[in-house]
């Protein structure tokens, strides 16, 4: 499980960057766009499409921030619970997860299957929408081995605690 969490680890770190790098254009291109349409009262065609686009690179953090801990937590409940409770309570909101981010990453991977078969393309842009909706699959697989690596430290975790 530690060569998992190792690959998972470097995976996200490298997306870290592309991911920081998709907010800086996304920025950049509604900055211009809201420019645009103020001074010249015209906008960029299909910035609406472009922005969806870096949308998905963005959800690609979302395994970062799982592998790091940064997730917000309400522990209101938890926090009052002993720490086997506690490890408990956070094994069974990993798992529900896990079991959520599969099911989303298997409609993903089906979704852009679909917009292949279909050749389903942005409509301003005419750029086919299937590589998106693999990316955001992707994203999604990355994000359930984060999940699986989490669990496993946590189990190991509230077994030292025994």
């Amino acid at each position: 499980m530690m060569i998992l969490s190792k690959i998972v680890r470097k995976i996200t770190d490298y997306a870290k960057y592309i991911v920081m790098a998709a907010v800086v254009v996304m920025m950049l291109l509604t900055v211009v766009d809201v420019v645009i349409r103020k001074l010249l009262s015209s906008t960029i065609l299909g910035v609406t499409e472009y922005s969806q686009m870096v949308m998905v690179i963005i959800l690609l953090s979302t395994a970062f921030t799982a592998m790091n801990d940064n997730h917000i937590k309400v522990d209101i409940v938890t926090s009052h619970l002993p720490e086997t409770g506690q490890h408990i309570c956070e094994i069974v909101s990993l798992l529900l997860s896990l079991g959520m981010s599969a099911f989303m990453t298997g409609s993903a991977f089906l979704a852009g299957l679909d917009a292949v078969k279909n050749n389903t393309s942005f409509i301003t842009v005419k750029m086919s929408k299937a590589p998106f909706i693999f990316l955001y699959s992707l994203g999604l697989f990355v994000l359930c081995l984060a999940i699986i690596c989490l669990l496993a430290e946590r189990i190991r975790r509230m077994k030292d605690h025994e």
